[in-house]
């Protein structure tokens, strides 16, 4: 990866983003992972019906968070959802790209982790209680971690689509890991809760 490359998935910005991606296809030209980049992009910043500014992909990850609390009653629509919420953020697309289009895919996609656990650090994320009491700092880094696993694990466990899910669940983990200096040590306690919650029920 370049450093041009490199600058560009340390971005946030969409309009600085695509300033930078427009300098690297000018001095590269048309190489597969410049038009890769474009063409995910396209799908995260552009609605497809109005043509504004959004960012789908930030979207499709609060889309699958939902989808987790209904999993379990209705798997085959939500494995269906679920399939057409990855393929939004470009799974198939960067498949065509073998595994250059794995790289750069997987520099996205943790680039839209790392957004939306920066959106994770507002004022209303740190509520409960329907908003009337602020979490302490140990009660929100569960909080998120809980977020985190469920996109990386809860989900694509549930709708046993481990596979499908594999690009988005490493970047989620791994965004969350470099995030979190005890991000790994959350998530293994994560895992554990679940697991004992099911011991329970059992």
């Amino acid at each position: 990866m370049t450093e041009q490359y490199t600058l560009y998935f340390e971005e946030t910005d969409a309009d600085k983003r695509k300033a930078l991606l427009d300098a690297i296809g000018k001095e590269e030209g048309d190489t597969p992972a410049c038009r890769l980049c474009g063409r995910l992009w396209e799908m995260r910043y552009v609605d497809p019906k109005s043509g504004r500014r959004v960012d789908l992909f930030l979207w499709e990850l609060v889309e699958l968070l939902c989808l987790y609390s209904t999993a379990g009653l209705m798997k085959k629509g939500n494995s269906r959802d679920a399939k057409k919420a990855l393929d939004a953020m470009g799974i198939s697309e960067a498949a065509r790209y073998g595994a250059e289009g794995e790289a750069v895919l997987y520099e996205e996609l943790c680039n839209a982790v790392r957004l939306y656990l920066r959106t994770c650090d507002s004022k209303s994320y740190h509520k409960r209680l329907l908003g009337l009491m602020e979490m302490k700092e140990a009660e929100w880094q569960q909080k998120v971690a809980r977020d985190m696993w469920r996109l990386s694990v809860g989900l694509p466990r549930r709708l046993a689509m481990e596979e499908e899910f594999s690009p988005l669940a490493k970047a989620v983990r791994d965004e969350f890991c470099r995030s979190f200096e005890n991000g790994k040590q959350l998530l293994e306690e994560r895992e554990e809760r679940e697991r004992r919650g099911k011991d329970k029920k059992q």
